[in-house]
């Protein structure tokens, strides 16, 4: 799935404007090298996050519900109870 339908879906279920700004390979590649990681690791990482991002790495199939033994929970589902438990947040007040 691409990023940008999970940001909708997210956004739609939580009633929110997420927003989203797609980034390039070497935008990726110095975030990673920031944090630390060596150069062919950022650069493998990098490439993997575009790829990602434009949803070349999806697939679908029915290989994890053969893995797992049942059909798949929806991404809808699982955030729900997320989502509900950010509804009811309050921020503590600092004494």
């Amino acid at each position: 799935m691409e990023l940008r339908r999970v940001r909708r879906k997210l956004g739609r279920q939580a009633g929110w404007n997420i927003a989203y700004t797609a980034i390039c390979s070497q935008t990726y590649y110095a975030i990673h090298t920031l944090a630390s990681l060596s150069e062919p690791v950022a650069r493998g990482a990098a490439v993997s996050e575009v790829a990602i991002e434009k949803g070349e790495l999806a697939a679908i199939s029915s290989d994890l519900a053969r893995l797992i033994g049942r059909r798949p929970t929806p991404i809808t589902t699982t955030i729900a109870p997320a989502l509900q438990r950010l509804a009811n947040w309050t921020c503590p007040r600092t004494p």
